[in-house]
Formats: structure tokens, C-alpha cells, sequence
């Protein structure tokens, strides 16, 4: 499993944009909150498998 970066990372790739035009900032933010919470679903979803992985092989 890929290691997500911590919140303070995307915080500070957030006030990066923010520094140029703030409409690529916004729209560049909403996508990357889209990823974000695609990431975190997708690692959740692995852990439930491995869960029920662990569950099945008793």
C-alpha cells in the first residue's frame, strides 16, 4: 500500500496555489480534495478486503 502524504502537505500545496490566479487556485483545489477523498475511500476499501481476508482464513 501507497503511503498517503499528511493534510499539512496539501495545506501547503494549497497556499502554493492560492499564490497564483485564484481561479486555477480553486479549481486546481477542488480536484485535488476530489483525489484526496478518492485516496482515502480506495484505502478503506483495501482495508475492509484485508479484513475479510484475515477473516476468511481464520
Amino acid at each position: 500500500m501507497s503511503a498517503i502524504p499528511p493534510k499539512d502537505t496539501y495545506q501547503l500545496v494549497f497556499d502554493r496555489l492560492t499564490e497564483q490566479d485564484s481561479t486555477t487556485a480553486e479549481r486546481t483545489a477542488r480536484l485535488l480534495a476530489q483525489v484526496i477523498d478518492h485516496l482515502e475511500q480506495r484505502r478503506e476499501l483495501d482495508r475492509q478486503e484485508i479484513e475479510e481476508m484475515v477473516h476468511k482464513l481464520g
